[in-house]
């Protein structure tokens, strides 16, 4: 089993910021990235939103980074932990920058980038990025076509219904092959995309509890479409406690497990073919606090699972 967390202070979203990550600098972010390599991690995520719809604002807040730029900063303040987009709206992202900027990163950070994608929330900010809302699937299925071929091909060629590849070279391409792709997102789209292209699934709303009927489903879809390998998941180890709109579930807040109960239950998770996961979220006063609390609580926690 391997552990991500969030750089916490890159992104203002209530249900998961405190005070004191309001008011980070880049001393503070450098620090923050180190240390939770030093404490034994093994990705460092963020998740983007370029610009943001207002409908959504109430619960999820307007400060939200770029990702790409976020990650390349945690990979140049590291040397061991992975780095990885989670999510990533892919459909906002031409394919052909996008695959440069992650295969420069892979080059100099030594292997170490991962790329989770979805296909967003919202009309409004499709719209001010000139992005048709209703074509968003079709749009990311044929991105990712692209970005795996030009991954993969010196002198690459494509014909598709938004692209034509021809006459071109490109270089350089990742370190890691085949390079790590995870598709994000709830529904059995997101699944079905997930198998046709990925190396993982990483949804928000699946919980160990009803972990097992979508991997039936993943492995149906995996006969269906001759997949040769089992999908891999990417599953919190205890609840957010957040609804489909993003705010706290008044009726079901996070359990408080002890480590006992969460080693238990990372435990089952890896036996339904979970390989990645996050531990409970941890309140603080400050960086400092924060990271000697998740050095206290989650170190054990990790170590005990590797």
């Amino acid at each position: 089993m391997r552990f991500s967390i969030d750089l916490p202070g890159v992104t203002h979203f209530p249900p998961i910021t405190d005070p004191w990550m309001k008011e980070m600098k880049a001393p503070d972010f450098q620090r923050a990235c180190r240390g939770l390599e030093t404490i034994g991690f093994d990705s460092i995520t963020v998740s983007e939103h370029l610009i943001f719809d207002l409908n959504y604002i109430d619960a999820m807040g307007g400060y939200w980074p770029n990702a790409m730029a976020a990650i390349a900063f945690i990979a140049g303040a590291t040397e061991r932990v992975r780095v990885n987009t989670s999510i990533l709206i892919l459909p906002l992202h031409h394919p052909v920058e996008l695959a440069k900027a992650i295969s420069t990163l892979d080059v100099l950070s030594g292997g170490r980038a991962m790329l989770t994608v979805g296909l967003g929330l919202g009309e409004a900010q499709f719209k001010a990025m000139g992005v048709p809302h209703n074509q968003r699937g079709r749009l990311a299925d044929e991105y990712i076509q692209v970005m795996q071929l030009l991954w993969t091909e010196k002198r690459p060629k494509f014909q598709g219904r938004y692209l034509t590849i021809d006459a071109v070279a490109f270089e350089p391409g990742p370190l890691q092959t085949p390079f790590p792709l995870w598709v994000g997102g709830n529904s059995d789209a997101a699944l079905r995309r997930a198998v046709r292209f990925g190396e993982g699934w990483h949804p928000t709303q699946v919980e160990l509890e009803t972990l097992p009927q979508f991997r039936d489903r993943a492995d149906e879809l995996g006969e269906e479409l001759g997949r040769t390998q089992a999908l891999q998941f990417n599953i919190r180890a205890v609840p957010l406690g957040l609804g489909e709109d993003h705010r706290p579930r008044a009726d079901a807040p996070p359990p408080d497990f002890t480590n006992d109960q969460i080693v238990e239950r990372i435990g089952r998770l890896a036996e339904l073919g979970v390989t990645w996961t996050s531990l409970p979220r941890i309140r603080a006063r400050s960086l400092d606090e924060y990271l000697d609390l998740l050095a206290q609580r989650h170190g054990p926690v990790m170590a005990q699972c590797r």
